[in-house]
């Protein structure tokens, strides 16, 4: 019985899919030797293997064969070869096959075109600026392919590196008149432009636009805005780190970068103090989050689940438990139905501090609320107590479930150690 073309295809496309290039080349090779006919999808398969281990003067060897014999590349195989040759930096070869393809008469749809194109122009970008990679922009607009977000925000992002603004902003008016939507990457891209060269007005107009155009700004737009104005009031020229900006920030800057953000957009938002939120409570900076989390609350706003579970996080890392409780009551109030991995925390926390009884309390209200019970003692008591050790308030809280009729199944009591599951018998046995 002889293997037909698409189970050979598969085969081939198994191995090299797994790195067994070799592998797939000698049982390809064996195949012609039998006088089995090939074609372009196992072709196609080889060379993309052949390809993406940087054998790219077998790929071409084998390309001219396939055209020998009477097989024309398509577009897929081209993109696939000039992918690999872009990520191995082979620039020049990556340009001459791009070129081969296109005297070839091989037409390019959008989206591939797109693709190998955007990661060639981004390598030539970043070797050589831009001039070099417009004549590749050019020759896709003249052929009547429209290039897409991706490849726009690759020059963008090349022009701002080297402070050409003007050219930015003239790329993102085209690309709009094209009817190609700016994404948050392209408008972060232009604000981190403009914030590098110390331009704080034209950062917070390309900001505006961003809301205006119905991008949602998101944690990295405040954290390059927040990064600009620290170094507009320092001498010190701060990293680009998420970290040590957000740490470095005192009350007063946070508050002006949430007054001018608020000017733009004309409205208090929700999706500003989650941002804010959400930073402060990563890096711990609980008191300053608490505040945007008064002032929101002030404006009428609903704190989304997500804040809450940051700030009962953060809670519970400084060990300030009552806040903690009191953000789940909130939560709760809210109609949010909090993470398992909240509790978790807050029940691991009481436990470790010697309220096992307030403990015991959350668990027990944990129960009436829905939750699978597997998922209770898997994420709560496998993952949280016996986690770090705590086997005794672990077998309590498993009583507990058992006196309320909410066992779990067989399966996650044998995931259960001994010592718990006999603790637990033991204490049932008392009552």
């Amino acid at each position: 019985m002889v293997p037909n073309e698409w189970t050979c295809s598969v085969l081939i496309d198994a191995l090299c899919r797994k790195g067994k290039i070799e592998e797939a080349r000698l049982f390809f090779q064996s195949l012609i030797q039998k006088g089995i006919k090939m074609n372009e999808v196992v072709y196609t398969s080889i060379m993309d293997g052949l390809s993406k281990t940087g054998k790219f003067s077998d790929a071409q060897d084998l390309m001219q064969k396939m055209v020998s014999e009477g097989l024309v590349p398509d577009v897929h195989l081209y993109s696939s070869l000039v992918d690999g040759l872009c990520r191995e930096k082979k620039l020049s070869e990556a340009m001459l096959l791009l070129d081969d393809m296109m005297q070839n008469g091989v037409q390019a749809n959008a989206v591939t075109y797109n693709h190998s194109n955007t990661i060639l122009i981004d390598r030539l970008l970043r070797e050589f600026g831009p001039e070099g990679p417009k004549k590749i922009f050019n020759k896709m607009v003249v052929e009547g392919i429209k290039p897409d977000v991706f490849t726009y925000t690759v020059f963008i992002r090349s022009y701002c590196q080297e402070g050409r603004m003007e050219d930015a902003e003239s790329m993102i008016v085209q690309m709009i008149d094209h009817g190609v939507c700016p994404s948050f990457v392209t408008y972060n891209t232009l604000i981190k432009g403009y914030a590098n060269l110390g331009q704080v007005n034209q950062a917070f107009a390309s900001f505006k636009s961003m809301v205006d155009n119905g991008c949602k700004p998101n944690t990295e737009t405040y954290t390059l805005l927040l990064r600009m104005l620290l170094n507009k009031n320092t001498l010190d020229n701060i990293a680009d780190n998420a970290l040590i900006i957000w740490n470095r920030a005192d009350m007063d800057v946070l508050e002006g970068l949430m007054e001018e953000v608020v000017k733009r957009q004309c409205t208090q938002d929700t999706n500003i103090y989650d941002c804010f939120i959400r930073c402060l409570c990563r890096f711990d900076r609980f008191e300053e989050a608490k505040s945007f989390l008064i002032k929101m609350q002030r404006a009428n706003l609903v704190p989304s689940m997500d804040v809450y579970t940051c700030m009962i996080e953060c809670s519970c890392r400084r060990k300030l438990l009552k806040e903690a409780l009191a953000f789940l009551d909130s939560m709760t109030k809210n109609g949010y139905l909090p993470h398992l991995g909240s509790y978790r925390l807050i029940i691991c926390a009481l436990c470790e501090e010697g309220s096992f009884h307030t403990a015991k309390q959350v668990f027990g209200g944990i129960l009436s609320k829905g939750y699978n019970f597997d998922e209770i003692v898997g994420k709560i008591l496998i993952d949280g107590l016996l986690q770090i050790g705590n086997t005794a308030d672990c077998s309590g809280l498993l009583l507990l479930m058992e006196e309320q009729n909410c066992r779990p199944s067989a399966a996650m009591y044998a995931r259960l150690p001994g010592e718990v599951t006999i603790a637990s018998e033991i204490q049932e046995i008392a009552t």
